[in-house]
């Protein structure tokens, strides 16, 4: 016969873990708001040396003549043309950001310019704008039906 203190005891059901952090846990990084704003900052910066550009190029003929650069990669040995032309996009990628600055107090000339001549540019920058405004809506939306449709757990059973 069984001695009866070895009976088996009741074992108590663990919780659970949640599949999901909890919501502090997921505030640690940053909101799809900052995410999203950066990212129109970013696109808005980026459409402003564009222009600056467009309208350096057909005001003051910048960066027209680019044969000594072409010259630079050409005359370079095989092995190393790929170091020259990387570069070469290097400086014309400072150069770039440089003129945007440069080209700040006429900022007037620069967007009369681009509404004018190059109203792609501008065009091309609201459906950015918007399709970052719309994915960020999106994925908020889909935040909200993920933390809403979380699981209920049941109260352990203790028998």
């Amino acid at each position: 016969m069984a001695d009866p203190e070895r009976q088996k005891k009741p074992r108590r059901r663990r919780k659970k873990a949640a599949s999901r952090p909890a919501p502090e846990a997921q505030k640690q990084g940053k909101s799809i708001e900052w995410v999203v704003g950066a990212l129109m900052v970013l696109i808005l910066l980026g459409s402003w040396a564009m222009m600056a550009g467009e309208y350096a190029k057909a005001e003051d003929g910048w960066r027209s003549d680019l044969t000594a650069e072409a010259e630079f990669i050409q005359g370079s040995p095989r092995r190393l043309r790929g170091g020259a032309a990387m570069l070469t996009s290097t400086m014309g990628f400072v150069d770039f950001l440089e003129n945007a600055v440069v080209q700040i107090p006429s900022v007037f000339s620069v967007l009369r310019f681009t509404f004018t001549e190059k109203l792609w540019i501008p065009v091309t920058t609201i459906l950015l704008l918007a399709t970052a405004a719309g994915a960020g809506y999106g994925i908020r939306k889909v935040e909200h039906h993920l933390e809403s449709t979380t699981p209920k757990h049941s109260p352990p059973d203790d028998r």
